[in-house]
């Protein structure tokens, strides 16, 4: 029997919930340096030069450590402005619901899961307290999507310890999809966005209870 695309849905959330548990509570309790924006691109060939230069970048002027809206917002700019086919590109978000007050100590190791679910040519960058953006090079927009949504997911199900407020939270995430169109301008890129999905607790648990089930 062909399983629908509710239960492939389902199967996937359940995988990601059970993997790398562990690294995920040490990461959310022990993480305080800097966000390491790639892993090494010395075999990746086929990556450009300025998408490597540019996914290289942590330009720390965020409190996760990431550039920020003014140097994503550039690279917008010169994608609209100098590339021939903007198809070859894709650009989302995920937002973290209510994290507008949060400090290093939750926005830094957020920005490590999020590094870790992309390509390291992507250019990952804080374009607003607490929503990450993320702009990707030959890369389709499904295809970024689905690993947005597996970072939102992956922070959705990690408790983080905000030292300011000395206590652990659980934080929402929402996946947001932007597109890059030669007839916009930056803002209207940012403004025009799709949301695509939301992942709290209440979502993790009912994933749970059906993991129970099977």
């Amino acid at each position: 029997m062909v399983a629908s695309s509710q239960d492939r849905s389902s199967l996937k959330t359940l995988a990601v919930l059970k993997r790398d548990a562990e690294r995920r509570a040490w990461l959310s309790q022990s993480f305080g340096a800097k966000v390491s924006p790639a892993d090494d691109l010395g075999d990746l060939d086929h990556v450009l030069v300025r998408f490597s230069t540019l996914s290289q970048i942590a330009c720390g002027e965020t409190e996760s450590g990431l550039s920020s809206r003014a140097f994503f917002g550039a690279h917008v700019h010169a994608i609209l402005q100098e590339e021939a086919e903007l198809s070859n590109f894709a650009i989302g978000f995920v937002r973290i619901r209510n994290g507008g007050q949060l400090d290093a100590s939750v926005l830094r190791p957020m920005a490590q899961i999020m590094r870790e679910a992309l390509q390291p040519q992507d250019h990952l960058a804080e374009v607003r307290p607490a929503i990450f953006g993320v702009i990707a090079p030959a890369t389709s927009g499904a295809s970024l999507q689905e690993r947005l949504e597996e970072a939102a997911l992956s922070i959705a199900s990690t408790t983080f310890f905000d030292s300011r407020a000395g206590r652990s939270s659980f934080y929402e995430a929402e996946v947001a999809m932007g597109r890059l169109d030669g007839r916009r301008t930056v803002e209207d890129v940012f403004r025009e966005t799709r949301r695509c999905a939301v992942y709290d607790q209440t979502a993790l648990q009912a994933a749970r209870a059906a993991q129970l089930r099977f």
